[in-house]
């Protein structure tokens, strides 16, 4: 099995930002989201669940979850959930890492290795600290909500906050 990086945009529902997945795949490399790190800068999201909608085009692997990070505060935990929240909203959490300490440029953590099926996922940040900075686009679907931090939850929110769809012309 050949190891693949992909990278992927999450969003706090104005704005979006970057974090990488990490699959194990036969034999090519699956795409989610954004693969360069984004021009706009973004922050004061502590204490925010924050999701972004990303479709995985085949069945990979999930072993690794990363975050890019331009002002280091706080902690920070990420997450996978699927889409069997209300109307395809993320549902059930599938992967947490462990919570870290975020540090300048990507900020790498592996997860137990999680097979993924062809299908929509919503990739998941949750900052401690609202001095935590990192990298945004407006592009996508977003759903967040207002959280106390701490572990990332089993299961997203059947209400969340926020809801938010933005398109971007390519």
């Amino acid at each position: 099995m050949t190891v693949q990086s992909v990278v992927a945009a999450i969003s706090d529902g104005a704005v979006y930002e970057m974090v990488t997945l990490s699959f194990g795949t036969p034999s090519s490399n699956p795409v989610i989201g954004e693969p360069a790190i984004l021009a706009g800068a973004d922050s004061g999201n502590g204490n925010l669940l924050v999701a972004q909608k990303a479709t995985l085009p085949q069945a990979a692997t999930l072993q690794s979850l990363s975050f890019y990070v331009t002002a280091a505060a706080g902690k920070l935990r990420l997450g996978l959930y699927d889409s069997t929240g209300p109307s395809g909203g993320p549902g059930k959490l599938l992967a947490a890492p462990p919570e870290i300490t975020p540090v300048l440029g990507w900020n790498t953590i592996g997860v137990a290795a999680t097979v993924l099926p062809i299908g929509d996922y919503w990739l998941a940040y949750f900052p401690s600290d609202n001095g935590l900075g990192f990298r945004n686009q407006q592009s996508g679907a977003a759903q967040w909500r207002a959280l106390s931090y701490g572990a990332m939850p089993a299961t997203f929110s059947a209400s969340p906050v926020s809801i938010m769809t933005f398109f971007t012309p390519w």
